[in-house]
């Protein structure tokens, strides 16, 4: 069982901060909506795919954000079904909830919960998802524990974190930079955080350690592509919650020097095009509730 880090000792306070964090970036998220989820919506849909999701079906969205892969799977189960998406952060429910209206998705429901405290009722979903959740909880086992407890017997898990440090580009070079430039030192490895889950089968392992059955793992690509590097840098700056708050506490110089070298490390990923393309790693487990 994973446990709060030594460096957190007040779990409720690490909460409270993140959700303070996420709803901060709440309305960045929904103005780059189109372009985030051109790069991430093969990955909702194939995480959607190895839930078995149908026509009728219950599904569970933990740490679901501003809404996905939830409106993906309120989609496929129809009106017959029902989807229920939660998170921590205020802001990015009532984000999810109004694209949900605009979508005209009355199956879509989203509720504000601890994903580390679900407290559902038993055997009430068919299918639980968390698409980059697990990663940033201090206690993801716990989190699987009430996604098991939420399905019947026989329900189907599905959740996916980024890749490990040298295999996500778009989101390894701002903290580099920052960490070059600043003289930041990188977060403690035991500390939640993007990569956390990122080492090839580190996943599956965890599922398998909730108690999920016939766990499997597979690498997918997600292609992330900025028309430029000055988009990129706007895109990191409406929506990296952690980097944000890092340089909160930078000189304005140091800020704009962070962004220039943001802006310059990216010319790597420069096509013959002219864009800024990303091909990063994610890693997808899933399995089965015994019966």
């Amino acid at each position: 069982m994973s446990r709060p880090s030594e460096s957190v000792p007040d779990p409720q306070a690490f909460k409270s901060s993140q959700r303070e964090l996420w709803s901060d970036v709440a309305a960045g998220w929904r103005a780059w909506w189109r372009i985030f989820e051109a790069g991430a919506q093969p990955l909702s849909d194939r995480m959607v795919a190895l839930a078995r999701v149908g026509p009728g079906g219950r599904v569970l969205d933990v740490a679901t954000g501003i809404g996905e892969p939830a409106v993906t799977a309120a989609r496929v189960v129809g009106a017959t079904g029902r989807v229920l998406g939660t998170d921590l952060a205020t802001e990015m429910v009532a984000i999810a909830r109004e694209r949900a209206r605009e979508l005209g998705l009355a199956n879509a429901e989203f509720r504000e919960l601890d994903a580390e405290r679900l407290e559902l009722p038993p055997a009430s979903f068919d299918a639980a998802l968390s698409r980059w959740g697990l990663m940033l909880m201090l206690d993801p086992n716990a989190a699987l524990r009430g996604m098991q407890h939420a399905l019947v017997p026989g329900g189907r898990v599905v959740a996916a974190v980024w890749g490990a440090k040298g295999t996500v580009p778009f989101m390894t070079i701002p903290g580099d930079v920052a960490q070059r430039e600043l003289g930041i030192a990188p977060a403690p490895p035991e500390l939640p955080g993007p990569l956390k889950l990122g080492r090839a089968g580190q996943l599956a392992e965890l599922l398998r350690g909730a108690g999920f059955a016939d766990v499997e793992e597979e690498r997918v690509e997600v292609v992330l592509s900025f028309a430029n590097p000055g988009e990129y840098v706007a895109f990191l700056q409406d929506l990296s919650a952690t980097l944000r708050r890092t340089l909160d506490d930078a000189p304005p110089e140091a800020r704009e020097r962070v962004w220039r070298g943001v802006a310059r490390e990216s010319e790597r990923w420069r096509t013959t095009e002219g864009r800024i393309v990303f091909r990063n790693e994610v890693r997808i487990a899933h399995g089965v509730k015994p019966r």
